[in-house]
């Protein structure tokens, strides 16, 4: 076998092995992620068991308002491309 092909065969096993962890990476990332929303969702569930109506609804106002008032900040445009973007990041 020719060197080249020897370095081809050599460099084709390493992208292999380099996918095949980014894949394990990757679900790991993956597992981790729905635990880590998992365990959020226990928490708020268990929050809101233990505080009054009004004082979540009252954190959640603020939140939600803080987001509208970010969104109004931003152009028709801006908000389009920010969306494209998030939309490529999830994709």
């Amino acid at each position: 076998m020719h060197s080249i092909y020897k370095t081809f065969f050599l460099f084709e096993k390493k992208v292999l092995i380099i996918t095949k962890e980014f894949s394990k990476n990757m679900d790991n990332t993956e597992e981790k992620n729905k635990n880590e929303r998992i365990a959020f969702i226990k928490r708020w569930v268990e929050y809101v068991k233990t505080h009054s109506d009004k004082e979540w609804s009252m954190q959640q106002n603020v939140i939600i308002n803080s987001a509208l008032q970010a969104a109004r900040q931003m152009s028709r445009k801006e908000y389009l491309d920010f969306k494209k973007k998030c939309s490529e990041i999830h994709s």
